[in-house]
């Protein structure tokens, strides 16, 4: 097989076909040639999985010597020639087979490629042969080169999960925030969440933001959620006494520096503490009582009340007097004397 360039921006291939059973003219047989040509290139290139058709034309050439049959094989009247085409694997050629009625016309033919399509050279097959021609043996060669389609990019997509837009969630229960992305190309994306907001006693609003760019370079649009972190939990309060029991009789202190109530107050997995009430020392008095209240950092309070605490820190007195009231001008009582005990508790 020979290559030639007719002209520029033409790709040329011209093959003769030697003839296996042709009439001879001085012990010589000729045959007509088969002649493809291919425009602007050398070869036909098809995308796989592609509709686009390239194409390429085929020519009956008189071969310009007389083998009985003068000029064109193909006379008037004659059976046309027609020619199977076969295509590398994958490959569809349209129409076929491609008939030729006469000389020096092109006849075009049409590529496809399908999503398996391989490179490779076409061919043609003679069926038939016309009525005044001799049997053709093909031998012509039309490249096809298969290229890959570039592959199809389409924009992620990515959300945020665990936590919802607008919603509150209780200090300590805030669920954990995560990114979901959606991209029909990457293989398992992922996208780690940022969060942003600065929270004052772990309370106050926060936003969630997710952002991913794929392999191929394109940008999911930008996903956020905003949410409240929030205490409607009370704090607790409680108290201890000192001393804790009543160290004197029927329920009364007696301590010289009277009842310390000592308040206690917690806020377990809240904002904290924001106020607990100071010591108090409860001094004398019957009946006493005093309440403290705690608040925490969300304003949420509880209060606990101490009562019936009886105080008193002050020792009776006692006095007397005697009957007769003196003795004698040496000290003596000279009858029966009287002591009269006189006992006073103020306050």
């Amino acid at each position: 097989m020979k290559r030639i360039l007719k002209r520029t921006g033409i790709a040329t291939t011209i093959t003769a076909i030697t003839a296996v059973s042709v009439l001879a003219f001085g012990g010589v047989a000729y045959a007509d040639i088969i002649q493809d040509s291919i425009e602007g290139s050398a070869s036909v290139t098809l995308v796989a999985g592609s509709e686009t058709a390239g194409s390429a034309t085929m020519r009956l050439n008189a071969n310009g010597k007389s083998d009985g049959d003068i000029g064109c094989n193909i006379d008037a009247g004659d059976s046309p020639l027609k020619l199977t085409v076969v295509a590398p694997s994958g490959v569809t050629a349209s129409p076929n087979p491609v008939v030729i009625t006469n000389c020096t016309d092109d006849f075009p033919v049409s590529f496809t490629a399908g999503t398996a399509a391989q490179s490779g050279t076409v061919t043609v097959l003679i069926l038939a042969q016309p009525a005044g021609g001799g049997e053709f043996k093909n031998q012509v060669g039309i490249p096809i080169i298969i290229t890959q389609p570039v592959p199809t990019n389409t924009a992620p997509s990515v959300s945020v999960n665990g936590v919802s837009n607008g919603a509150s969630y209780e200090i300590g229960t805030v669920p954990t925030a995560t990114c979901l992305v959606v991209d029909a190309e990457d293989v398992n994306p992922t996208a780690a969440s940022v969060t942003t907001g600065a929270l004052l006693n772990g309370l106050g609003t926060q936003t969630t933001t997710c952002d991913y760019t794929d392999a191929g370079g394109l940008n999911a649009p930008t996903a956020t959620v905003t949410y409240t972190v929030v205490d409607t939990v009370d704090p607790t309060i409680g108290y201890t006494l000192n001393p804790v029991d009543p160290d004197g009789t029927n329920g009364w202190y007696t301590t010289d520096s009277g009842v310390l109530v000592h308040f206690a107050c917690e806020d377990v997995g809240g904002s904290g503490i924001a106020t607990c009430p100071a010591d108090v020392i409860l001094m004398d008095g019957a009946d006493q009582s005093v309440t403290g209240t705690a608040t925490d950092n969300a304003g949420n309070t509880a209060s606990v009340t101490v009562s019936g605490i009886t105080v008193d820190t002050v020792d009776p007195t006692i006095s007397y007097t005697l009957d007769p009231a003196d003795a004698n001008a040496n000290g003596w009582y000279t009858s029966f004397v009287t002591v009269d005990f006189t006992c006073t508790d103020v306050g």
